[in-house]
């Protein structure tokens, strides 16, 4: 862990409002679904948030990824979102940049894998984890950060309040984020046959900068 507490930058680039509901959420704003069978994905007119809920069957997946890969490296991009899982048990939730099967970068929890939320890279070569987290809990919110810099090196924080958010390390991670484009995307998925939830609130892109 750095030590080093995160502070936004001025000069935003795309803003859903603090609340995807108060927007026209769907194709108008260049996202698409995610869907492996038969869950639910929905735009909630309680706290503005939009709730991701898998069926009761095992590797069921819902999310949400952009049509459109119009997050770059040389802008700087960064995405953020606050979001309260329902379970910490047999659940796996993933938010970051995607390029394809190959390539992608994620803030997530996976409890197969981990009890933390971590960060989980593949350059095309391989996939690696971060060793640094943070324990992951049912019914919390949580913030996080994700961007990466025009060189390819991912940066991630995460806190339970946006005034705590710190940013986090990536040992255990040597390799770096090579396409020029990425879509973003979140989605949760079930380890067992059992309903999981993820809120999701306050997703933006925009430049960021460390202070």
């Amino acid at each position: 862990m750095s030590g080093q507490n995160w502070r936004q930058e001025i000069h935003i680039v795309d803003c859903f409002d603090d609340g995807l509901s108060r927007q026209n959420f769907g194709a108008a704003y260049d996202i698409t679904t995610l869907a492996v069978g038969g869950g639910s994905n929905n735009v909630t007119t309680h706290h503005s948030r939009n709730t991701l809920i898998t069926g009761a069957v095992l590797g069921n997946t819902e999310g949400t990824r952009s049509l459109d890969n119009a997050c770059t490296r040389s802008r700087l991009y960064a995405i953020g979102c606050e979001v309260e899982l329902n379970s910490a048990a047999d659940i796996e939730f993933h938010f970051g940049f995607y390029k394809d099967a190959d390539e992608y970068i994620y803030i997530e929890f996976d409890k197969s894998l981990s009890d933390n939320w971590r960060l989980h890279i593949d350059d095309g070569t391989g996939e690696e984890f971060s060793a640094e987290g943070l324990v992951a809990a049912a019914d919390t919110d949580y913030y996080m950060l994700l961007w990466v810099e025009l060189d390819g090196t991912p940066h991630w924080a995460i806190g339970q309040t946006p005034t705590t958010m710190v940013e986090m390390g990536i040992t255990g991670i040597a390799n770096v984020m090579t396409a020029d484009y990425y879509y973003y995307e979140w989605y949760v998925k079930a380890e067992q046959a059992v309903v999981k939830q993820a809120k999701i609130d306050y997703f933006e892109r925009f430049k960021t900068k460390l202070h």
